[in-house]
């Protein structure tokens, strides 16, 4: 079976495969119209592409058709939303060869739901199908077997942990903070007879994450600007530039975004001391996903210990790809 190890986040959708393939786009998702992409200026992470017979905008499309537009996990259903299968099935069209082929899955729950969550979404992804249409070849993906496991946990398993896993103590705990688009997910595990061993009781979701950022951001730039509505979309591209424009002059917004950072970090570390306890003075800290970047240098200040992964945007996706070489299903 071929492998391939995802993660749909709230933010982005990372996948890679065995045979060396890695694919990013936004995890999100709109019921559109065929058209003839010649005719747009297509951009990387626009996808349009035909699942059972319905067409679908996804990645960067639907953004730009944003009006009823859904994202990964934004419905309470989750996986069982059409516009979640529709990326699932997109994120295996784009990561497999040929026209037909027979895949092994290794993916991730956010933690807030695994327990409750893990075996139902299991179950589901075993025997997932589709037929797609993408760029005038058709697929048949199919899901032949698979494993779910704590979204954040995966990082712990990507090649860029190794030096820091091969360096632990007898006896370590060590947490993998994870800060993602929409929630911050820490996973702890505990180095023991030269096993790890993942502590689902020692680990949490924080409902914090770069959308905590976005969304005050937007308020201040609508001010600012004098508009009504700014999008998370728009507030994103903002927080990257440093600039808006109000009557096609820039305005700089560099003090309202350093405030936000320092007041989303403080909150991820606040959330993290009262979730962890006694814990938290000890752990080894990991940190990890597209947040870590964003705010290093304020997670730094805060952990000073903390140690970043490389490759941190794609570390769940590499790590449940190990997983499945670890397998060897």
């Amino acid at each position: 079976m071929f492998k391939v190890g995802l993660d749909i986040g709230y933010g982005h959708t990372k996948v890679v495969t065995e045979d060396g393939k890695r694919i990013i786009f936004p995890s999100i998702a709109k019921k559109g119209e065929a058209i003839d992409l010649d005719n747009l200026l297509g951009a990387k992470e626009d996808y349009i592409i035909n699942i059972n017979d319905t067409t679908w905008y996804i990645g960067k499309m639907a953004q730009k058709e944003s009006s009823f537009a859904t994202r990964a996990f934004e419905q309470t259903d989750r996986y069982n939303d059409e516009a979640f299968q529709a990326m699932l099935s997109t994120a295996l069209s784009l990561a497999t060869q040929g026209t037909e082929q027979d895949v092994m899955l290794v993916t991730g729950l956010p933690l807030s739901i695994y327990e409750t969550s893990q075996k139902e979404f299991c179950g589901f992804l075993k025997g997932f199908s589709a037929h797609t249409e993408w760029n005038g070849t058709c697929k048949e993906v199919k899901v032949k077997d698979a494993i779910v496991f704590p979204q954040a946990g995966g990082i712990f398993f990507s090649p860029s942990c190794t030096d820091i896993k091969n360096n632990l103590p007898e006896n370590s705990l060590i947490t993998v903070i994870d800060i993602g688009y929409r929630t911050t997910d820490c996973a702890s595990f505990n180095f023991a007879k030269g096993a790890f061993h993942f502590l689902i009781e020692n680990s949490f979701t924080l409902d914090i994450g770069m959308s905590s950022v976005f969304r005050p951001l937007s308020r201040a730039i609508a001010k600012k600007v004098g508009s009504i509505d700014i999008s998370l979309e728009e507030s994103e591209n903002v927080y990257q530039k440093g600039i808006c424009f109000k009557n096609n002059k820039p305005v700089d917004m560099s003090d309202e975004i350093n405030l936000l950072k320092k007041s989303i970090a403080a909150n991820i570390n606040e959330g993290y001391r009262s979730n962890a306890g006694q814990g938290a003075k000890i752990n080894n800290i990991i940190l990890a996903g597209g947040g870590s970047i964003a705010l290093r240098d304020e997670l730094l200040n805060i952990f000073p210990e903390a140690i970043s992964v490389t490759d941190t945007q794609m570390a769940n996706a590499l790590g449940f790809l190990s997983i499945a070489h670890r397998f060897d299903l």
